[in-house]
C-alpha cells in the first residue's frame, strides 16, 4: 500500500515549521552577535593605586617626592645664605661709606640699605614659590607617567580581551562586577616587564631667583 501524498495543510505546517526554526536560528545568532558586541563596547577598570601598591610604587614616587624635597630645601638654604652673606657686604660698604659724609648721606645709606633687604627677602620669597611649583610639577609629572604606563598595560589586556575602553578608578568607585576588573592581569604584565629609569630631580634655577641673582644695589 503506497503513503498517501501530502495535502496542502501538511505541506503549510511543514513549510511553517521551517519558517518557525528558520527565525528562532536566526535570533539566536543575533543574540549571540548582540552580547559578543555589547561586551566590546562595556568598557574595563583597572585601580591605579592598588596596581601602585602591589609593584611598590606608590612608596618609590613617594620616595622621589621626598629626595626632591629634600633637595629643594638644600638649594633654597643656600640660596638665603648667599643672599644674606651678599647683603652683609653691601651693608658693611655702605656703613664705610657713610661715615665721611653727611647726616643727609647716611639717612639715604641707610634707607637704600632697607630697600636692598626688602629686594633680598622678596627675591628669596620668589625662590622660595618657585622650588614650592616645581616640586608641585615634579609630583604630577611622575603620576602622568605611572598612569601612561598602567594604561599602556591596559590596552594590551583589553586588546586580548576584544574591549574598546579602558577606565582608569579610584577610591571613588564602591564596587564594580569582576568581570570588567582587569587590575589582576595588568599587575601581571606590568611585573614582566623592565623596570622605568629614574627620573632626574628638579632644581631651583639660579636665572629664577637663586643665589646667583645678586640683590639690586
Amino acid at each position: 500500500m503506497q503513503p498517501e501524498p501530502p495535502t496542502i495543510t501538511d505541506l503549510i505546517m511543514s513549510l511553517y515549521r521551517l519558517i518557525t526554526l528558520v527565525f528562532i536560528g536566526t535570533l539566536l545568532s543575533s543574540c549571540n552577535a548582540t552580547d559578543t558586541s555589547s561586551l566590546a563596547r562595556q568598557p574595563l577598570l583597572v585601580d591605579l593605586n592598588a596596581v601602585a601598591r602591589a609593584l611598590g610604587r606608590d612608596e618609590a614616587i613617594n620616595k622621589k617626592l621626598e629626595e626632591a624635597r629634600e633637595s629643594l630645601n638644600t638649594q633654597l638654604k643656600e640660596i638665603g645664605a648667599s643672599l644674606e652673606t651678599q647683603l652683609q657686604e653691601k651693608k658693611a660698604e655702605l656703613e664705610k661709606a657713610a661715615k665721611d659724609r653727611k647726616k643727609s648721606e647716611r639717612e639715604e645709606s641707610e634707607q637704600a640699605l632697607q630697600q636692598l633687604t626688602l629686594q633680598a627677602q622678596l627675591q628669596l620669597k620668589q625662590t622660595q614659590q618657585l622650588a614650592e611649583q616645581k616640586a608641585a610639577q615634579y609630583r604630577a609629572q611622575l603620576l602622568a607617567e605611572f598612569r601612561a604606563e598602567v594604561m599602556d598595560s591596559a590596552k594590551v589586556v583589553a586588546g586580548k580581551r576584544g574591549a574598546l575602553t579602558v577606565l582608569a578608578v579610584g577610591p571613588e568607585y564602591l564596587w564594580y562586577a569582576s568581570e570588567i576588573d582587569i587590575t589582576d592581569e595588568v599587575i601581571g604584565l606590568m611585573r614582566s616587564q623592565p623596570a622605568q629609569p629614574a627620573k632626574v630631580t628638579p632644581q631651583a634655577d639660579a636665572n629664577d631667583g637663586s643665589a646667583e641673582d645678586k640683590p639690586a644695589k
